[in-house]
């Protein structure tokens, strides 16, 4: 088992490494920044022109359903001040607003550069953000951009550098509601320089995906040292050269799975009691340094790899259970280890968890667009189709089948009339190979019948999603609710689902993993009937107080393995369980707790 986990961190942490190229079609309905006026050459300021291809975006008023890329061909973009997700700096949420997705041609070859020594930025007593994503907001958060209405912003695709003799400068200031992402990026600061790399730290981040990135140098990698009112994702990360910490938090949740953190500093640092740390599958190697992990909250750390630290995990609660290395110059696998939980159970269903397939076709001038004709683009064999940015009606129920690999939008919508929708929306059937959908909004449900995988990343189910045939469902970054039927398997990495009267995910007889999970109302989060599931991070906000005959979990037979923490009202009930369809209802009510919990009916 030892060797099966090693070569799963290592081979999830190559995956950093790759490096696509994106250039869209010409066709797509992007913003490009050279059509703003940006050169690209490294030599002038092209801060403007970044910003006058912003405003571009939002002018369009699309910001939730279909806000378009702003693009970054291949270039050094030289900027002297600060590039923000807002239309001005007056007037209704002093400007900032939703939507704002800046994408670049590829990691390696696109640069957004702050000019060295650049003004305002000296100080890393007062940091400075250098790109910021915002909130929407009327209340006392409108000037900072801080809030909950950060919907769907995204930096992809390139690299961020702060420049040298800038202590202030963070790269990205991060902002993001229920579905957003930082992927595909190398953040950098050069020695001396930077405060930190990611900052989540104003006003409720969260939740979002933050995966396949890079951090080199910086005080801090990434820091939430907000209270802990929404949870954040990460998957595919290293972190290198920190000078005081790689994470920083204090109650926000943190769900991190194949880390690499190679520091002489702590690779983590939690500094509140009601944060929720759980980390897996990952890799902390620190030179002659003393702490892996300092937490004062509720830690789960499985599967990861530890070596040059003399403390795994220094505990500062009052309950002080630290884990010392045996031997640091030696690697230490830890299986699992855990403080501060609530426990019910202390096993571990550890189900397979399943990589997400990729498909990668950098030569756009053999995609098809499938706005005219979206069926017989896809009945016509091509592997790679392209909806441009806004959207198309489907009057008939769209079956996805035969050779088509990749269904790619610009943050674009599929929907169908009012007055006649096709119901399903989308049927998926069998097809040659897995089926990739991307920066889509399906406003219709959504099947998938057929018995090949499915990926929706970065997407909204609007309207639901059933998987009914025995293929297999990868979700990244997505809004929605599912239904999956025995013999389908799902794999979930940050996922959002909220409000109603009925369980928002439900599973009767398939296989669920979902890493990184957040709701929002007052209705059972899960129904489990017959199959597996495990909740690997969790947090469930219940914005008012919640029925006394409502459960959290609802589970009929099979098995479960769950953790999660409460934001808002608690639960009177956690988990509502019976052995079987037949049998009679057994409740847990005598377990209840305030904290982040742990439950399991599973098996090591």
């Amino acid at each position: 088992m030892r060797f099966i986990i090693l070569s799963l961190v290592l081979c999830g942490l190559a995956a950093v490494d790759t490096d696509p190229r994106f250039v869209p079609p010409a066709d797509a309905n992007i913003i490009n920044v050279r059509d703003h006026g940006a050169k690209g050459d490294g030599v002038a300021d092209d801060s403007p022109a970044i910003m006058a291809a912003i405003v571009a975006a939002y002018e369009r008023d699309s910001r939730y359903g279909s806000p378009p890329f702003v693009y970054f061909p291949a270039g050094t973009y030289l900027v002297t001040r600060s590039i923000e997700a807002r239309r001005g700096t007056t007037g209704w949420s002093s400007g900032w607003l939703a939507g704002c997705l800046l994408v670049g041609e590829q990691r390696t070859t696109t640069t957004i550069k702050l000019a060295d020594g650049a003004e305002g930025y000296g100080d890393a007593a007062k940091p400075k953000w250098l790109l910021a994503t915002g909130s929407e907001s009327d209340g006392p958060n409108k000037r900072n951009g801080g809030g909950n209405r950060a919907f769907r912003h995204a930096i992809m695709n390139l690299t961020v550098n702060v420049g040298a003799n800038n202590p202030g400068a963070s790269a990205i200031d991060f902002v993001v509601s229920n579905r957003g992402t930082i992927e595909n990026c190398d953040i950098i600061a050069p020695e001396g320089s930077g405060y930190c790399g990611i900052r989540m730290d104003r006003e409720w981040p969260g939740p979002g995906l933050v995966s396949r990135v890079r951090i080199i140098g910086f005080d801090y990698g990434v820091s939430m040292d907000h209270h802990a009112q929404y949870s954040m994702t990460f998957e595919d990360i290293e972190l290198s050269g920190q000078r005081k910490a790689g994470f920083v938090g204090k109650t926000n949740p943190m769900f991190v799975r194949r880390l690499h953190s190679d520091n002489a500093v702590p690779a983590f640092l939690i500094k509140g009691d009601r944060h929720l740390l759980v980390l897996t599958d990952s890799e902390l190697v620190g030179a002659e340094a003393d702490r892996a992990i300092i937490s004062k909250a509720t830690v789960l750390m499985r599967d990861t790899t530890v070596r040059g630290y003399t403390t795994i995990l220094d505990d500062t609660s009052k309950a002080n259970r630290d884990l010392q290395a045996d031997d640091p110059s030696k690697t230490q696998m830890v299986k699992q280890y855990t403080i501060g939980f609530e426990q019910k159970g202390a096993k571990a269903l550890r189900l397979p968890v399943e990589e997400t397939p990729r498909f990668i076709s950098e030569d756009s001038s053999t995609w098809v667009n499938g706005a005219a004709d979206l069926q017989a683009a896809i009945d016509g064999g091509a592997e790679v189709i392209y909806i441009p940015n806004g959207g198309i009606k489907l009057t008939e129920t769209l079956i996805v089948r035969g050779k088509v690999r990749k269904i790619i939008g610009f943050q674009s919508w599929i929907g169908a009339p009012k007055e006649n929708p096709p119901n399903p929306l989308i049927r998926i059937e069998d097809t040659k190979h897995p089926v990739i959908f991307e920066h889509l909004w399906f406003n219709g449900r959504v099947e998938h019948h057929g018995n090949n995988a499915v990926v929706f990343s970065h997407v909204d189910l609007n309207k639901g999603y059933r998987g009914v045939g025995t293929g297999k469902t990868f979700l990244e970054d997505v809004i929605g609710k599912y239904n999956i039927a025995e013999g389908h398997r799902l794999w979930a990495r940050q996922t959002n689902a909220e409000f109603g009267k009925e369980a928002l995910l439900v599973n009767n007889g398939g296989t669920m993993w979902l890493f990184g999970y957040k709701t929002e109302g007052e209705m059972p989060v899960l129904q489990n009937t017959g199959g597996q599931v495990e909740v690997l991070g969790g947090l469930f906000y219940a914005l008012r107080k919640v029925p006394k005959n409502n459960p959290l979990f609802v589970l009929e037979g099979g098995q479960a393995s769950l953790t999660w923490a409460y934001n808002g009202s608690n639960y009177n009930l956690n988990v509502r369980q019976r052995a079987n369809s037949d049998a009679e209802w057994v409740e847990d009510r005598e377990w209840y707790h305030r904290g982040p919990a742990l439950w399991s009916n599973g098996q090591d």
